[in-house]
C-alpha cells in the first residue's frame, strides 16, 4: 500500500520547517528555501501568493518507506501547483502518487497542476504518453514565458518541459 505525505516548507516563503539536511549544497538559496529552491528561482509568483510543500510518495506496508520526494510550489493568485519532477524515473511517479498529488492539489483550490520536468530526461517520451494518458499537455513556449522568471527566461525554456493537468 502506497500513501503520499506533506510538509509545509514554507508559507509565503518564510521557512516553517526544511527537509533538506544537505549543509554543504551550494546550490543558491537551498538554505532558505529547502529542495523548493529550483521552484523558486523558477517560477514567476509574488512571494506573498507562495506556498512552499514536500511531498513525500511513501510505500510498504505502513507507509514507513519515503520512495521520493517532490518538491512543489503552490501560487494562491494564480491557483497553479507547480510539483518538480526534475529526472525522476518512471517508476516512482505511480498511479498512486498521481491521484494523491491531485488531491492534495484540489484540496488548496488549485486549478492546474503543473509537471516541471528536466528537458533532456531519458525517459520524457514515456512520460509524454503517461501525462496525455492523465489529459495533460506540453507547456509551449508562449505559457512558459507567462510561467517562468523572466531574468532567466531562455535557459529556463531550454532546460525544462512543462505540462498542465487541467484540475476544474
Amino acid at each position: 500500500m502506497k500513501e503520499d505525505s506533506s510538509k509545509i516548507i514554507s508559507n509565503s516563503k518564510a521557512v516553517v520547517e526544511s527537509t533538506s539536511d544537505d549543509s554543504e549544497s551550494t546550490d543558491e538559496g537551498v538554505a532558505e528555501y529547502g529542495s523548493c529552491a529550483k521552484l523558486v528561482r523558477l517560477i514567476d509568483a509574488k512571494e506573498e501568493s507562495t506556498k512552499l510543500f514536500e511531498l513525500d510518495s511513501r510505500g510498504g506496508l505502513n507507509g514507513a518507506h519515503c520512495m521520493w520526494s517532490f518538491p512543489c510550489l503552490f501560487d494562491e493568485e494564480s491557483k497553479k501547483f507547480f510539483v518538480m519532477l526534475g529526472d525522476i524515473t518512471i517508476d516512482k511517479f505511480t498511479k498512486s502518487t498521481f491521484m494523491n498529488l491531485v488531491d492534495f492539489c484540489e484540496k488548496l483550490n488549485a486549478t492546474q497542476m503543473i509537471l516541471v520536468q528536466n528537458r533532456d530526461h531519458v525517459q520524457k517520451e514515456e512520460f509524454r504518453k503517461l501525462i496525455t494518458v492523465l489529459d495533460g499537455h506540453r507547456v509551449g513556449k508562449t505559457g512558459m514565458t507567462e510561467m517562468l522568471t523572466k531574468e532567466r527566461l531562455n535557459e529556463w525554456i531550454m532546460r525544462f518541459a512543462l505540462y498542465s493537468i487541467d484540475l476544474n
